[in-house]
This record gives structure tokens, C-alpha cells and sequence, in this order.
């Protein structure tokens, strides 16, 4: 059939255990300590498009559309210790003093339209574009929108020419060139003032990053072009390209002293 629909779903969970242990006279801690902690992953897709592939003569077309939801779920329990009574006891009542416990939270979704179309001429032009626009959580609402699409074309000479009539020798000779944008968004909770707890009980700190309330999404923009050519049945050969990126709003972190 020339058109087709698809559907899927997708679900994806771990769990992660796991304890740290430094008896009393430790190289890396003298005074001992332990540390345990139990994280949870979990992401879901849903996903569905329409895809479409018929040849009129030499012209070919393959082309599809569609959209999805992305969510992921992460939690994460410690609970800490930094000096133990007696060695070798491995428990976290193993202390003079209350254990440390933190929990984190976060949940982050991403809403997506995408398509895509291939075309080809005579098996030696062809010719590909791309777009997808992703609304991101984790962004302000303002900006959480980002667009990102792509083009590229490739010339096969030595069908053109018909290099294996002419110059048998001339295995495969192939000129290409392309461009693309590319969309980035970033962690849950990044655009807002977050507080971590210290080691005095009932106490908080700010983050030391400063968060960005308004926050653009990431763009990597990049071009390429290329050429590629075989010899002697593939004895031989090479692959030259010349290519360029250049990133506007790179989003990293910025550290600032939240005793200020």
C-alpha cells in the first residue's frame, strides 16, 4: 500500500539500589561513614504517524508525518551518615548523629509534531527534508517552543554519466551537501531557585547554579559538504567533507556563591 499509519507505545522503568560503606579509619574518611540510596527511572511514549512511498516512473517519493508525548519520572532517596560508632557494623543507625535524608523529584515531558520527505530522480538526484517542533517542559513557557529542520542532497555522477559503461575503472563518484538545526532543551527544575539541605538538620541552602527564568532553547546549527568517490571496485577510495557548527544560546551552568 502506498499509505500506511503506525502506532506504538513504549515503556521503560528501572530500579536502583545501592549502599556505600567507610569503616572507621578509612584512607578516604578517618571518622567512617555510610551512604544508602534507592532510585527509581521511569519514561513513557506514546507515538503515532502516517508514512506514505510510491515511484511515479524515474521520481520516487517517501514521506511521513506524525506526532508524540514523552514523559520521564526519576526519584531518588539517600540516606547519609558522616561518622559511624563501631567498625565494621554496617547499618545507618551506626551513628552518634541523625542520618542525612534527601528526596528528589523530577518529572519532565516533551511534545513533539515531526514529518520527513525523501525524493529521488532516476536513482542519482535525491533530496531529503526534515522538520520537527518539540514543546518542552523544562523551558519557559515562553520559549518552550523550538523548531529545528534539515536539508540534503546528494549527485551520483557515475550513474549519471554512466561510469560503468565509460570509465569501468570509476567505481562510484558521489556529490553531497546538507544543513540542519538542531533543537535542545534542558534539566527539569533548571529555571528555578532550588534548595539543597546541609548537613545541619532541618537546614537548606540555595543551588549553587544560577537558574535563567528566561531560558531559550539550545539551536546548533551546521552545514556540510562532501565527496566521496570509489575506484577499482571499491579497491580504492576517499571521503573528503568540509563541515561548520555554530551554537547560539548554548545552555550550561553557571556557578555563583549562594552566600551572596
Amino acid at each position: 500500500p502506498y499509505l500506511k499509519f503506525v502506532g506504538k507505545f513504549s515503556f521503560d522503568t528501572y530500579d536502583w539500589k545501592g549502599s556505600e560503606f567507610y569503616n572507621l579509619g578509612a584512607r578516604s574518611d578517618n571518622d567512617g561513614g555510610m551512604k544508602n540510596w534507592n532510585s527509581r527511572y521511569t519514561s513513557t511514549e506514546i507515538l503515532g504517524f502516517a508514512a506514505f512511498d510510491h515511484k511515479w516512473g524515474k521520481f520516487s517519493v517517501n514521506a511521513m508525518a506524525g506526532g508524540s508525548v514523552y514523559d520521564r519520572d526519576t526519584e531518588k532517596h539517600t540516606q547519609e551518615i558522616a561518622s559511624i560508632l563501631f567498625a565494621g557494623f554496617q547499618n545507618i543507625s551506626n551513628s552518634s548523629e541523625y542520618p542525612t535524608a534527601t528526596q528528589a523529584l523530577s518529572q519532565k515531558r516533551i511534545n513533539s509534531v515531526f514529518g520527513s520527505a525523501s525524493f529521488g530522480w532516476d536513482n542519482w538526484l535525491f533530496m531529503d527534508i526534515t522538520a520537527r517542533n518539540d514543546w518542552s517542559s523544562t523551558l519557559p513557557a515562553d520559549n518552550r517552543s523550538y523548531f529545528y529542520p534539515s536539508v540534503s542532497a546528494s549527485l551520483v555522477l557515475d550513474r549519471l554519466f554512466k561510469f560503468s559503461e565509460n570509465l569501468p575503472w570509476f567505481t562510484f563518484l558521489k556529490l553531497r551537501g546538507s544543513w540542519a538545526n538542531v533543537g535542545k532543551d534542558t534539566d527539569p527544575y533548571a529555571i528555578s531557585y532550588n534548595y539543597t539541605s546541609t548537613s545541619f538538620p532541618g537546614s537548606y541552602r540555595p543551588a549553587a547554579t544560577m537558574p535563567d527564568e528566561a531560558l531559550s532553547p539550545e539551536n546548533v546549527e551546521t552545514w556540510e559538504v562532501g565527496i566521496e568517490a570509489k575506484f577499482l571496485e571499491n579497491r580504492i577510495g576517499f571521503d573528503v567533507a568540509l563541515y561548520q557548527s555554530d551554537i547560539t544560546d548554548q545552555i550550561y551552568d553557571v556557578p555563583y556563591d549562594y552566600m551572596t
